[in-house]
């Protein structure tokens, strides 16, 4: 098991991440200027102060070493300038600050939307392999990492850098000699800072792998709670959980841990700069190389500095966190993408529903075939059932004919036209599907009927639940067809019968059901199938079932078994040939009268 799939801490430079996050951000990038811009001001306005503070203090020195009375009038001009140094930097402050939250949450929506975006254009077979909890913890955990730490972690190492490159040039040409003094404990705390973040970087990324791995246990723990409770599971999950958990607290902790001891060093290296300032300016004074106004300015530089110091703590621990998220992010955003299909045929013709299969393999992974050597002829309108033991292949070719998956050769066509060279979406278009795996949303059960063709009347949607059997369903509720639906509460054959019920909305000229009825009882079933005998008059229908009693009346049953069709024909055909559709039937109605 790799460390991102256990979630253990593992070493990674976080600059990759970092320098493509930067270039993903380019429609930014003017705003991202403007804000440094605003940074060199603030930095300027930050400069001028401890000089104009100097010369004040030199000032009064002087006055009271000549005896003199101290003018107001005359330290009044620059006390002038300082306060609006000060309130202009506070106003600038605000502007940056307010630019940089905007700038952040449009960067966060912009991420939204991709990855939104992305979901659709990545191939089934790839996101059945990924984990539900970790790809939400992407959507979730990552990007609000990167909303809420990235511009501002940035723009404040460079206004960091900034400002401490203008303290070491102003302090050069007040006293080069004190700008050493001042600027020891600063290299010493940087090369200190760079082992911890050398250190503490593979935490943080552990940190996010293992909040994805706690978002997946959460997600299908909270999903089959029932199972769970019903084989006695609970503590086996709760102790796969503490073991995330685990995990989770330790690189946190220590990620927490890292990140804490930046400031510590930041708070050392200020203290040290002002005892090595007030050591050196007193030698200085002593043997009048240096003013008093000189010590004041340098230990109002000392201080200075310890705000970019302390800002370089924070923004790397902010950086380590956005690299560690945008590796993520950028992962997801890198997974390989289904074909390109801009210049693919539209259907712009009235779907007669003709399918043929010629020679068509395939497999979910090489080496192991699902489906070997089909070849299938479907007549406009035919009813053709798909039966077979369970694995044997028969959802695999609803998934062939919807375009989830593409044949690995032969061919499969609509009306003569080949299904890959049709775009995706033109083909589901022409099939109403109704799964075993019923899929609703919380919302009402109007917007769950109606789910992708909205504009539907009222009375379309009143028969075709009529026809499935869901007007008791819908009288007993007050707001009947705009009852709020939590799926988690329905029956599994209520879930059913609102999946038909959408088929029948959905007025498609073909139809695939797969396990229509499964989940509901004797009588439901009965209604249904009335109803879906009528949906299929016409139609090309494709019937994937157990139950044997619901294809009687299919115009060709194939049997499916470990890919291969290995008998066809009608009910009756099927039956007198003694073959495995018999053997099939005879253990669904052996006690049967």
């Amino acid at each position: 098991m790799s460390s991102e799939d256990s979630g253990k801490p593992e070493k990674k430079r976080i600059w990759p991440f970092l320098r493509r996050f930067i270039a993903y951000s380019r429609p930014f990038h003017r705003i991202f200027a403007l804000i440094i811009a605003l940074n060199l001001i603030l930095t300027v306005l930050a400069m001028v102060g401890p000089t104009l503070l100097g010369s004040i203090a030199d000032y009064a020195a002087d006055r009271i070493e000549q005896g003199g009375a101290i003018d107001p009038g005359e330290i009044l001009p620059t006390a002038l300038i300082l306060l609006a140094i000060y309130a202009s930097s506070m106003i600038l402050e605000r502007v940056r600050t307010l630019a940089e939250w905007n700038t952040e949450e449009k960067l966060g929506n912009m991420l939204r939307k991709e990855q939104s975006g992305k979901v659709s254009r990545i191939p089934v077979g790839s996101l059945d392999r990924m984990h539900k909890g970790d790809v939400i913890s992407r959507f979730v955990n990552d990007i609000d990492t990167i909303r809420l730490r990235s511009v501002e972690s940035i723009t404040r190492t460079v206004e960091s850098a900034i400002m401490l490159a203008g303290c070491v040039i102003m302090m050069s040409i007040l006293d080069w000699r004190l700008m050493l003094a001042a600027m020891c404990p600063v290299l010493l705390g940087f090369i200190a800072m760079r082992a911890v973040v050398k250190v503490s970087q593979k935490y943080y990324r552990a940190q996010s792998r293992n909040l994805g791995r706690m978002n997946t246990i959460v997600e299908e723990t909270y999903r089959g709670l029932s199972v769970i409770s019903l084989y006695n599971g609970l503590d086996g999950s709760k102790a796969k959980f503490m073991g995330v958990n685990r995990d989770l607290y330790r690189v946190s902790f220590r990620s927490r841990m890292m990140g804490e001891l930046m400031p510590s060093i930041s708070g050392l290296v200020n203290n040290l700069g002002y005892v090595a300032v007030c050591i050196a300016a007193s030698l200085l004074i002593l043997d009048g190389s240096a003013t008093f106004g000189t010590l004041v300015a340098f230990l109002a530089y000392v201080k200075i500095c310890n705000r970019p110091m302390m800002s370089l703590s924070n923004s790397f621990g902010g950086l380590q966190e956005v690299a560690a998220a945008s590796e993520r992010i950028f992962e997801f955003l890198d997974t390989q993408e289904m074909e390109d299909e801009t210049d693919k045929g539209a259907i712009d013709w009235p779907v007669e529903g003709k399918v043929i299969f010629r020679n068509v393999c395939f497999s979910y992974e090489p080496g192991a075939e699902v489906i070997h050597d089909l070849n299938l002829d479907v007549s406009p309108g035919m009813k053709v059932a798909i039966v077979g033991p369970t694995g044997a292949g028969k959802t695999t070719i609803s998934n062939l004919l919807l375009r989830y998956y593409d044949p690995d050769s032969g061919s499969i066509t609509l009306d003569g036209a080949e299904l890959i060279d049709l775009k995706r979406e033109e083909v589901r278009k022409q099939f109403g599907v109704v799964l075993q795996d019923v899929w609703l949303f919380r919302g009402t059960l109007r917007q769950n009927l109606v789910f992708g063709s909205e504009s539907v009347p009222d009375e379309k949607i009143a028969e075709a639940c009529r026809a499935v059997g869901l007007e008791h369903f819908i009288s007993s509720h007050k707001d009947g067809l705009n009852m709020p639906i939590n799926p988690d509460s329905l029956s599994s054959g209520q879930k059913q019968q609102i999946s038909i019920a959408r088929a029948v909305i959905k007025d498609a000229p073909m139809l695939i059901m797969d396990e229509a009825t499964s989940s509901v009882d004797t009588r439901t079933e009965r209604a249904i199938q009335d109803a879906m005998d009528r949906l299929m008059e016409g139609r090309t229908s494709f019937i994937i079932a157990h139950r044997l009693s619901t294809i009687r009346n299919a115009d060709h049953i194939i049997v499916i078994r470990k890919g291969e069709i290995i008998e066809r024909g009608t009910h009756e055909e099927l039956l007198s040939k003694g073959g495995f559709y018999r053997s099939l039937y005879d253990s669904q109605f052996q006690f049967c009268d």
